[in-house]
Parts: C-alpha cells; structure tokens; sequence
C-alpha cells in the first residue's frame, strides 16, 4: 500500500496548482477558493481525503457558488440580528449536482479510488477539471439568464428555498406573481405562528424583514437584459 499521507499530500499540490492556473485564492475556509470582482464573488469547494466508510480509499468532491451583489445588497442587512446569518458562504447559487442510484442519493461531482490506483491523482485533477468546466460552469451559465433564476427559486420545488433573495429575483425578473410570492410567505410566516407559538418572535421578525424588503422593492424596475453578463465565465478550454 502507498503512504496515504503523500498521495493526499500530493494532491492537495496538484488542487493548488490547477486552483492558481484559473486565478482562485485560498478562503479562509477549509477546501474554498475564491474568485471575487465588484459584481460577484465565485467559490470552488473541493474537498479531498481518506474515505473512512469503504476501505483503504480516498475521493474528491468539487461544487461551486456564486454570490452576486446585485441580489444579495436588497436584503441582507435585514440579518445584520440573526448570529447565525454571519457564518460560512453567502452564496446566491450553489451548485453540488446529485442523482439517486439504487434508491441512494450521490453526488455525481465526486470520485472515489483505491489509494493503490495506478496513476490516481492524475485520474482526480481529470476528474476535477472535467467537473468544472463540463459540468459546473455550464449549469452556473444556463442560470445567468434572470428569468430562469426566478423558475428555480420560486417555482422548483427545492430543499432550498430562498425565502428573501427569491423575491428580489422575481422582481428583477418581472415576474407577474410578484404579489403572491410576497404574499404567500408572509401567510406562511403567519400559519408557522399559528402552528408553532413558541416561535412567534422569529416569525414576526421575519414578517417585518419581508415588509421591509417589500418597500425597498416598490420602486425596482425588472432587468432591461435578462441575462446578466456578470453571471457569465468562460471556462479555460474556451477562452481565447
């Protein structure tokens, strides 16, 4: 068996030096980079290391994130009171696609070798790479057009639900359901009270952000270009 700890050392440099090659910094978190102008900042997560659960293995996992300014400064100094809104990434889009195998959901941006592997690590940066640019980067693309945006945040069912920054894109976006979508999370913040009175005060303060944001957006007009130029990078492939 080859030293676990130099190949994972190994790779890790290998990650570095491909992270440098497209212009990310290392984050202050763990396994995050960052790309970041006055429109948006770009996170890559990849994540590497022993597989603990099948033997002798060790696997990469890659997503990326965007946070764009334009979305997130309408309503996130509403949260400047919320203690955990500060933590970790502030992103408007994630993106770690999974399918369901066999009943099982897997993430099909992550890649699993026998530390044993004839030419692993090369097989990993492979994978990555192909990951970013063939899988990631084009789904981060198909979501700079506003309009499809608002599809995935208000009407997609989700686990994610984008509770503020989903109303500023439908306003952004035009959307005519606009009212509605206000509406129904007020009447929901409502019925959780209703529900669950121990969290009145969460829900009164979450109904006071929403007319708060609500005000902000009276005067927004929708995008005059539905997709953003800001949203849109190429990969290296295609660069010229």
């Amino acid at each position: 068996m080859k030293n676990k700890k130099k190949i994972l050392e190994s790779l890790n440099k290998f990650i570095g030096d491909w992270i440098s090659s497209i212009s990310y910094a290392k984050c202050s978190l763990e396994s995050y980079y960052f790309l970041a102008d006055s429109k948006k900042t770009d996170w890559i997560s990849v994540k590497q290391g022993e597989n603990k659960s099948i033997r002798d293995t060790y696997g990469v996992l890659i997503s990326y994130s965007r946070r764009v300014n334009l979305i997130e400064e309408y309503w996130e100094d509403l949260m400047k009171d919320d203690i955990n809104y500060g933590n970790g990434i502030k992103d408007t889009i994630a993106i770690c696609p999974e399918e369901t195998i066999n009943g099982i959901r897997q993430y099909t941006t992550r890649l699993d070798l026998p530390f044993d592997e004839p030419n692993g690590n090369n097989k990993m940066m492979a994978f990555i790479i192909d990951k970013y640019e063939n899988v990631l980067l084009p789904q981060m693309n198909e979501l700079s057009d506003i309009h499809v945006l608002d599809r995935m945040m208000n009407y997609e069912e989700s686990i994610y639900f984008p509770f503020y920054k989903g109303l500023v894109v439908a306003k952004l976006a035009g959307n005519l359901d606009y009212e509605k979508l206000y509406q129904s999370r007020v009447d929901k913040m409502n019925q959780a009270m209703k529900e669950n009175p121990w969290e009145k005060d969460e829900c009164l303060k979450n109904i006071w952000r929403l007319e708060q944001l609500y005000e902000r957006m009276k005067d927004v007009k929708p995008l005059e270009k539905p997709l953003f130029d800001l949203f849109r990078r190429a990969s290296r492939s295609t660069d010229k």
